[in-house]
């Protein structure tokens, strides 16, 4: 992660917004084929919080659903983040983009930049917020964009035996 002064680096660095299991799975993902990445989280400490309908993801999906703890989850993946690549208490006040790369300014009076932005920070996402405001400046903001979305639900489905034909 680099404040305010810019490193030599091999790889980009990976500026991950929100730490829940959106934000999380991507950062492990990036730890493990070693890409530096950081992870900001407005809230001041981890809360696992959320849910999806059971019987719509056994209607979308076609497979009955295995119910587990959320929070248990939660904890499961951040266990496999370093301490040190959590941040939190970091509101998103502006995000600039800047000669390839990506700057953002908290609430704090800091600043952090990087090369990729990652916006895992919920349906009502100050990253998109951002995003949205420096398209619309740029003329680049597709109309359908600016039209309300519906958000139905998320779920994570994974199969560890072949369901039986018969």
């Amino acid at each position: 992660m680099s404040q305010d002064t810019p490193e030599a680096r091999s790889r980009p660095e990976v500026l991950i917004i929100g730490a829940g299991i959106a934000g999380l799975t991507p950062a492990i993902l990036l730890e493990q084929i070693k890409v530096p990445y950081h992870i900001f989280e407005r809230a001041a400490g981890v809360k696992p919080l959320g849910s999806s309908p059971v019987d719509e993801n056994r209607i979308a999906s076609g497979y009955e659903p295995l119910i587990f703890c959320r929070p248990r989850f939660y904890e499961i993946l951040l266990r496999r983040i370093p301490e040190h690549k959590i941040s939190f208490k970091k509101k998103v006040l502006c995000i600039e983009e800047k000669e390839g790369k990506v700057r953002i300014h908290w609430s704090d009076d800091t600043s952090y930049t990087g090369d990729i932005l990652v916006g895992a920070d919920g349906a009502y996402s100050e990253v998109r917020q951002s995003m949205y405001k420096l398209m619309d400046e740029k003329g680049t903001l597709p109309k359908v964009d600016l039209e309300n979305f519906k958000i139905n639900y998320t779920t994570i489905i994974g199969v560890a035996t072949p369901p039986n034909p018969e």
